[in-house]
């Protein structure tokens, strides 16, 4: 049996002042003392975080969510960045970094070739920059994309899972008008080489990631449309679960 811990939204670097702080420490100090006392079987071998790990992607973010990691979190369950697999958010990328950029579309078409791989890196990849630099330089492993390591989307096997990360914040523009207009970017998650939905009940456990869920997608994306699959369909049919995050919503018992 394999134990996920899966975290979201931790915005690192949101607090404005002392008693916020403390307040977040206070919640996240609780989450690790419970994780404490977990009985061995149930420990997490594997830590998923999907999206947001810092506030609008602030330096001051990423070293506050290193210095949880390393000082608190991964001493009470014996997890190490080697067993990380994270994804960007909205809170993940630079917005003044997306400016010239295309705003938004509606176009599968167009939404398809902006967001090929190999435009990726002279284009849509650049506001991330922060997000790519703390999990180079905090030793997380890289999920691969056309045989290359990409932080940004891309699949990354660890023992007894094979991750597959996607990437829903590429078209965030603003958190109060994304819903309904986010891309996962289609030819990305075909590049992966994902399961075949046949070998379901006996491929290797498969799960992905990704921050927004489905209703944040743009219709194409959760619809399919002529020979176009929507891109939600495409992951769900080749995964046994997604994790996603955004919503703050309560616990569901």
């Amino acid at each position: 049996m394999i134990n996920l811990l899966h975290l979201s939204d931790l915005h690192f670097g949101y607090d404005a002042d002392d008693t916020a702080r403390d307040q977040r420490a206070l919640a996240l100090d609780a989450l690790v003392k419970e994780l404490s006392r977990l009985e061995a079987e149930w420990r997490p071998q594997s830590l998923v975080i999907s999206g947001d790990l810092t506030w609008q992607g602030t330096p001051a973010g990423y070293t506050e969510l290193g210095e949880w990691l390393r000082e608190k979190l991964f001493p009470a369950t014996d997890l190490t960045a080697a067993g990380c697999v994270i994804c960007p958010g909205n809170h993940d990328l630079d917005r003044k970094k997306t400016i010239g950029f295309i705003k938004r579309t509606g176009n599968a078409e167009e939404a398809d070739e902006v967001l090929r791989p190999e435009n990726l890196a002279d284009g849509f990849a650049r506001p991330f920059a922060a997000f790519v630099e703390f999990a180079q330089s905090f030793g997380i492993p890289a999920p691969m994309l056309h045989g290359a390591p990409n932080y940004l989307a891309g699949v990354i096997e660890l023992p007894d899972v094979r991750f597959v990360c996607a990437n829903s914040a590429w078209f965030c523009r603003d958190s109060n008008t994304d819903r309904g207009q986010l891309w996962l970017g289609l030819p990305q998650l075909q590049s992966m080489l994902p399961m075949d939905p046949n070998d379901y009940d006996t491929a290797p456990i498969t799960v992905a990631i990704l921050h927004h869920p489905q209703e944040w997608l743009a219709n194409s994306e959760c619809n399919a449309y002529g020979d176009r699959p929507g891109a939600y369909g495409f992951l769900a049919e080749r995964s046994h679960a997604i994790l996603s995050g955004h919503t703050h919503g309560a616990i569901e018992r």
